[in-house]
């Protein structure tokens, strides 16, 4: 939470000007479907946290969305995943409507009520789970157990009825809002046991015991050690990552060791079951050196892209490579670099220590034609306040902010 002095309690924190042309875009959206819909959704997901108004201009959309039925727009299913997140009083109407017509909405309203514990929504979250099919039946169980007592038995009963296209998509669509969950209840393992014993890709297989793990069930983790020692020899990188990755989520305050590596294990095992994040950057968000090599090859590869620019913030922020300071300066003066890259390379000039540096470049950028360098430029100067006020600030470059602004991607 910000603390600022009196005479700043009424201006916005993140500045009227990012405010002002969210809500702007929120109402263009309202009247003609955007072609980038997916960017505006994810910028509206990373800035609401921080401000009223863009909550408010939020809720709003939301409103009119619902009413409409737009169920297949993806910002109506943003805006509620959000307003669930934020618990959100004013929006818990809508979110029951929602949980009401799971079987046309699809997991969103399930997934934002794993973070809303009203009791309205609870209770609509238990006729859910007696009322729709084994697969949403399951994830309603599963964000009931987030905010009463899990229902173990019921859990294990739906998982074998889950078929392999709705186990798919539960992965991409629900898992993450679980994943984001600080505590996970203990009830939950045995069922999720049951889905990962049927799954087959090792990136959905990961993200299922790493739940399963975090909920105090420890076969996963045995069992990845298990494959760890009876794998061949092509096959033994991608289990030692599992395993760090399992002694991680077991044990999140000491981080274990990993031997050494391939460079092709560590590119080519997902971090996740969706949209197959980059393995390295969690291995060097955790600090891991094994990693340095291959960030390097990301850094240095000839194209301005994400990937390069997010690989040399990691190298910078997290495994302590000063010269990349140089680098992310050059990138971004680049006149020939995309728009749409500019903010998220000032974003990670600032993960890197380069302060000021990143706070000039973001002052300029908030004007930005570009909705994604506009919202990084303004989350910099949100920082930047944050560390003036109450002594102490967090990365701009989040896991999360990456997916839902640079990536558009809705978890």
């Amino acid at each position: 939470m910000i603390h600022v002095g009196d005479k700043d309690k009424a201006r916005p924190a993140l500045g009227r000007a990012i405010r002002e042309r969210v809500e702007h875009e929120l109402e263009q959206a309202l009247k003609r479907r955007p072609l980038e819909e997916t960017i505006l959704a994810g910028v509206v997901r990373s800035l609401s946290p921080y401000n009223a108004k863009v909550r408010a201009a939020a809720r709003n959309a939301l409103h009119v969305l619902a009413k409409r039925r737009s169920f297949d727009r993806p910002l109506y299913h943003a805006l509620l995943r959000t307003m669930g997140d934020l618990s959100d009083v004013a929006a818990c109407t809508i979110l029951q409507g929602a949980l009401n017509q799971v079987a046309t909405v699809g997991y969103s309203p399930l997934a934002a009520a794993c973070g809303c514990a009203n009791p309205a929504v609870v209770a609509e979250l238990t006729k859910a789970a007696g009322r729709e099919r084994a697969h949403a039946a399951f994830a309603a169980e599963l964000a009931l157990a987030c905010h009463t007592t899990a229902r173990p038995a019921h859990l294990v009963h739906l998982a074998p009825m889950i078929k392999e296209a709705h186990r798919i998509t539960f992965c991409y669509e629900f898992l993450p809002a679980l994943m984001r969950r600080q505590a996970i209840p203990a009830a939950v393992g045995p069922a999720l046991r049951v889905l990962r014993a049927a799954e087959r890709h090792l990136g959905r297989w990961l993200a299922l015991a790493e739940i399963e793990v975090r909920a105090g069930e420890y076969a996963a983790l045995d069992e990845a050690k298990s494959r760890l020692d009876s794998a061949s020899a092509s096959g033994r990188g991608s289990w030692q990552l599992m395993v760090w990755a399992l002694e991680h989520a077991k044990n999140p305050t000491r981080d274990p060791s990993l031997p050494r590596v391939s460079v092709d294990a560590i590119s080519r095992l997902a971090e996740r079951a969706d949209r197959e994040s980059h393995f390295a950057f969690r291995l060097a968000a955790a600090r891991e050196k094994a990693v340095e090599q291959v960030l390097g090859q990301l850094a240095t590869h000839p194209a301005r892209t994400a990937g390069s620019i997010r690989a040399a913030m990691h190298l910078g922020r997290d495994l302590g490579r000063a010269q990349v300071r140089d680098t992310l300066a050059n990138v971004c003066d680049d006149q020939a670099l995309d728009q749409d890259l500019r903010g998220f390379a000032v974003a990670s000039l600032y993960d890197v220590g380069e302060c000021e540096s990143a706070l000039e470049r973001a002052e300029e950028l908030e004007s930005s034609r570009s909705l994604k360098s506009a919202a990084w430029a303004s989350l910099v100067r949100f920082n930047v306040r944050e560390r003036a006020f109450s002594g102490c600030s967090s990365p701009v470059v989040t896991e999360s902010r990456y997916r839902w602004i640079q990536c558009g991607w809705l978890e």
